[in-house]
């Protein structure tokens, strides 16, 4: 949970965890999930990929959910993640001391979800351009990232992204869909990545290289 050291008390800012896959997959939220993901995945080959991690390996795959405020400054950003597996690798190890234990956080992938927005095929000026110079002129206010002509919601993804094992986007469908189009000019995607284990060390130099220095604040995690 990520809260404000001088209040407590009140509503959490944001959170970062990471839930094994084997262990919720039969919830009925996981299958939907699991479901949507393999009925959108561009071809036959990804979906094979994404349906193998998700079938016969779910015990080594872990759903990483991070949400928070878009005020929160995104200097916080790299800490939470560091603490984040820094935690995991710790669970993992004293898990391995204990005989016949179940390997919980012995994770070989993450499934990261996110979503991404793309200015509308043939639009010149309007809103959507309006909110891209936005995005990367406030981006310690938003959190967003843009790489080409892709704009992340959270500027993680990016390097998520870029050193996945794979990817995959699909448009989302819909009135909220349809109405965000609407109001910015932007549609908005989907981004499914499954990213590995042994790339998480890069992320996370990657991810301090781009945010920089954690400067003085009174949020803590």
């Amino acid at each position: 949970m990520i809260k404000n050291a001088d209040d407590p008390d009140r509503d959490p800012l944001g959170f970062i965890t990471v839930l094994n896959w084997a262990q919720c997959k039969e919830l009925p939220d996981f299958q939907k999930i699991e479901d949507v993901i393999l009925k959108e995945c561009a071809g036959q080959e990804l979906t094979s990929k994404f349906a193998k991690i998700m079938g016969t390996e779910s015990h080594q795959l872990g759903l990483l959910l991070s949400e928070r405020l878009l005020n929160i400054p995104y200097e916080l950003v790299p800490p939470l993640y560091d603490a984040l597996f820094d935690e995991v690798a710790q669970a993992g190890r004293e898990e391995m001391l204990v005989p016949d234990n179940k390997r919980s956080f012995s994770f070989k992938y993450y499934l990261v979800m996110s979503s991404i927005y793309h200015e509308k095929e043939g639009k010149k000026g309007g809103k959507g351009i309006d909110l891209i110079s936005k995005a990367e002129k406030n981006k310690a206010e938003t959190g967003h990232s843009r790489g080409g002509d892709t704009i992340y919601a959270k500027l993680e993804d990016e390097i998520f992204r870029q050193v996945a094992y794979c990817s995959s986007t699909f448009k989302c469908k819909g009135e909220r869909a349809e109405q965000y189009l609407a109001e910015t000019g932007l549609v908005s995607h989907k981004l499914v990545m499954l990213v590995p284990a042994s790339s998480i060390a890069k992320f996370r130099k990657e991810l301090a290289k781009m945010v920089g220095p954690l400067p003085p604040h009174t949020w803590t995690r």
